[in-house]
Parts: structure tokens; sequence; C-alpha cells
């Protein structure tokens, strides 16, 4: 009898890492065609299966620029209360439909992330890098996207603890320092570039008249379309970026 439970078992974990595998190879498959539609397809998909489940963030760069990171989980029940967990992150850069960067990422590889796919198009990379250094006047590359480290709130988790961009802008708006707001403003970072527009708020109120460039970046950042990392309290969910600054009248 434990001979053919260990059977059953080593099918199920057999079973389990094999569709693991086929999902992942058809994941690629879909990838290279280099299209979010199609990636959307292979998503539907994938939520089909009770193993396996997905999350979505994604946020405008700038224009028709966007960047999108997708984390996958999948999972099979060994004994009562206790399960095996994979997962794997996708990484995109796209310009509306068009994917023209990838990354997919397994972090639980041997306690260091593994580079399972990857994929850029150097031309639109480029066209993307130009149009933010026209727009915001800083260079970039792909290494500047994907930040998932910065909340934007205040008062979080059970302590009411504010988040250290929160306690930095709180040092800005005392020193008066428009030049690190200014700074602040162009980051490729939204979250970073929400505690800016809330600082130059902030200094507004207290009689400070923004230039017509600040102005103009700050209107930027409100109308940019997807959602930052947000926090309240105990709650840490993903907000629109234009309902979170919409209060931010200038």
């Amino acid at each position: 009898m434990r001979h053919i439970r260990y059977l059953i078992l080593l099918y199920i974990l057999f079973t389990f890492h094999s569709s693991n595998g086929q999902k992942i190879a058809e994941l690629k498959s879909f990838l290279n065609q280099k299209s979010l539609q199609k990636v959307e397809q292979f998503l539907r998909g994938y939520s089909t299966g009770t193993h396996f489940t997905h999350t979505v963030f994604s946020r405008q760069i700038i224009d028709s620029f966007y960047e999108t990171s997708i984390s996958f989980e999948s999972f099979t029940t060994k004994k009562k209360d206790r399960s095996d967990l994979d997962e794997f992150n996708l990484y995109l850069l796209r310009s509306n439909d068009t994917i023209f960067y990838y990354r997919l990422d397994d972090p639980s590889h041997e306690n260091k992330t593994r580079v399972i796919a990857d994929y850029v198009d150097s031309s639109l990379l480029n066209v993307l890098e130009t149009s933010y250094l026209k727009t915001y006047a800083i260079s970039i590359n792909q290494s500047d996207f994907f930040i998932d480290t910065v909340i934007y709130g205040s008062g979080c988790g059970f302590a009411g603890i504010n988040p250290e961009y929160r306690k930095r802008l709180d040092r800005l708006i005392k020193d008066k320092n428009i030049a690190a707001l200014d700074k602040w403003l162009c980051s490729t970072t939204t979250e970073i570039q929400a505690y800016a527009v809330d600082g130059f708020y902030q200094l507004k109120k207290n009689g400070y008249n923004l230039t017509s460039r600040e102005l103009q970046l700050v209107n930027l950042i409100k109308n940019k379309k997807g959602k930052i990392r947000t926090c309240s309290g105990c709650i840490y969910t993903d907000d629109l970026i234009g309902e979170i600054l919409k209060d931010f009248n200038f």
C-alpha cells in the first residue's frame, strides 16, 4: 500500500511539473509573436487551469509606450495544508500592441533568478529612449523599468509607518528642495513621480509658483494611464494613477 501511495505521489508531481513546463513553452511561443493580444490570449487560457494563477500590472511610460509585469504562480498540493509553489515573472515593454522587449524570469531557481527567455528590439527601444529624453531631459534604458519596491502612500501597515519615499518627501518639502523634486518628476518609476506631484502641491499651497515646465510635467503625470502601487493603513493595493492624483489641483 505504501508503495502504491508513493507511485501516485510521483505521478502527481510529474504531471504537475510537466504541465508547468508545457505552460512555459506555450507562453514562449506566444511571446515570439511579439503581440500583446497574443499574450492576453495565452492569459485567458492560462486562467482556466485550477493550478495556475497570474496577476498583471501595467502602466504608461510615455506616449504609446507601456511597461507591463505579469506574475505567474502554479502549485500542487502534496499533503493537507502543504503545497509546492512555482512562480515566474514576465516583464514587457510595448508600443501599443507591439512588444519590443520581454524577459521571462524564474525567481525561485536555486535561490537566484534565472532568465528563461528574453528579447529586445533595439530600434523601438531607441525610439522610447529618444521620446523620454525629449520630454523629461534624462537618458534611460530598459533597466530603469519594472521597479516594484516603491509604494506611494502614508501611514502604512498596522503601525502606521510612512513608506521610505514619503519620509524623503517630507524632508524635501521641509528643505524646499526644488531641484530634487524636479528630478523626481522625471523618474521612470511612476510612484516617485506621484510623490513629486504631491510635494509640489504642498509647496504650492505654501506659496511656491511652479514653472511652466513643472506644470507641464505634473499634468503629463496626472494623465498617465495605468496603475501605481499604493498603501494606506493595512491596505496595500494597485490604484489608477489618475484616481490617486486627481485631487492635486494646480
